[in-house]
């Protein structure tokens, strides 16, 4: 996989996570962080190398287990991370 197809991969994935999210009103805290995310994925994919740290505060426990589930079949498609990527 090619360090593009890698970041529209992450990308696609952020943006699932968010749509997912944004749906379920008991992840409304993870949303502007998740939002953050796939902004900054969607700019790495244009070509964007400087990439600023996070400004949203992510919470720290899921609601439930089930959500967490669904958040984790979600994050499982995101492509390995490469060295040097």
């Amino acid at each position: 996989m090619t360090t593009e197809e890698t970041l529209r991969r992450t990308h696609s994935v952020f943006a699932e996570l968010t749509a997912y999210a944004e749906g379920e009103p008991q992840l409304a805290d993870f949303v502007p962080a998740l939002i953050e995310l796939q902004e900054q994925g969607r700019l790495l994919v244009e070509g964007d190398v400087n990439v600023s740290p996070l400004q949203s505060t992510l919470a720290s426990t899921m609601p439930s287990r089930e959500l967490a589930v669904k958040v984790t079949e979600i994050v499982s498609k995101l492509p390995p991370v490469q060295k040097g990527l």
